[in-house]
């Protein structure tokens, strides 16, 4: 029976560990969680726009903290996404 735990040990110890699972895209983000309101960037960007540049990640962030985007991983992929998108 001992044996038997020890091997049990052992395999756990050295099986190989499943990667991180992938942060989805800034684009994926939004489309899961923005675009059945938001149809499209251009309208959630419409009033940060209007901010001075240094001034719109910070309060683009806030929102989003705000608005149904608590998970701080996903709402940078989000805001680096809405900015490049908003530059285009």
């Amino acid at each position: 029976m001992l044996v038997r735990l020890g091997a049990i040990v052992l395999l756990a110890l050295t099986a190989p560990t499943a990667p991180a699972l992938a942060q989805p895209s800034g684009e994926a983000i939004y489309a899961e969680d923005c675009a059945s309101c938001h149809r499209t960037p251009g309208r959630v960007m419409r009033r940060f726009l209007e901010k001075p540049a240094a001034e719109r990640e910070a309060a683009l962030d806030r929102f989003l903290a705000e608005h149904h985007a608590p998970d701080q991983a996903r709402r940078r992929s989000l805001v680096a996404w809405l900015l490049a998108s908003a530059r285009r």
